[in-house]
């Protein structure tokens, strides 16, 4: 994937300035930015540079877009480069879930965004047809842990097709890496969602990491009786 050209010289930051400073916080930003754009990035590398984000609140320290700091991780996060991260924060959360030793090229959630950006930038990738029109499918709950893609409607390439038809603007802002997923362009286009889907991952460990970092407290505890009484009826 080709990084953009994020902040000018000046803006580069110092890593060995204290933790929490402005200049220490405008390297860890790009480090971060750096870490989502190279394939061979280890999640735990990607993983512990984020958590000193949080631990320092970096983020606030950043020029963001609005006339007030970041007010929050996910703000950060799915803000487009250079102010932020240009990632969609479930993805990321999703990635920093894994807890298999691999790297970001090895991630599904990675994988896709690379797709939908190669997809977009793809010049011989032709726009959809003027007949082809909104396919989503009617909201159905789906549990399957080997969940496939679409082949219509939903899926990266018809949603470029789409955004190369309609919304050429965005199809060009998801080739620059400015979108984390074809979905995502397509929200920013003002279309529907993609139906809610359920996908267990195979790993119930990694399923339950991931609970913990998306679920309250009280869900969880809910959670934990439900699943108690269910397996002891």
């Amino acid at each position: 994937m080709n990084l953009p050209r994020l902040l000018v010289l000046d803006d580069l930051g110092d890593l060995a300035a204290p933790q929490g400073s402005q200049p220490w916080s405008r390297a860890m930003h790009l480090r971060v930015q750096r870490f989502l754009h190279e394939a061979n990035t280890g999640v735990r590398m990607l993983r512990l540079s984020l958590a000193a984000m949080e631990q320092h609140k970096a983020w606030q320290q950043l020029d963001s877009p609005y006339k007030r700091p970041f007010a929050s991780l996910r703000e950060y996060a799915a803000e487009k480069p250079p102010a932020g991260l240009g990632f969609d924060p479930d993805a990321l959360l999703e990635i920093l879930g894994e807890t298999r030793d691999i790297t970001l090229g090895d991630h599904p959630v990675w994988v896709a965004h690379s797709k939908a950006q190669a997809l977009a930038a793809d010049d011989t990738m032709k726009r959809l047809e003027e007949h082809g029109g909104n396919r989503y499918q009617p909201y159905v709950h789906k549990v399957d842990c080997d969940a496939q893609e679409a082949q219509y409607g939903t899926s990266a390439s018809y949603l470029v097709r789409r955004l190369k038809r309609d919304a050429p603007a965005i199809a060009a802002a998801l080739a620059r890496g400015e979108y984390p997923s074809a979905a995502a362009a397509a929200r920013a286009a003002g279309w529907p969602g993609r139906a809610p889907q359920i996908v267990l991952p195979a790993d119930p460990v990694r399923f339950a990491a991931l609970l913990k970092q998306r679920c309250t407290p009280e869900y969880l505890a809910g959670l934990r009786e439900a699943l108690h009484e269910l397996l002891m009826a």
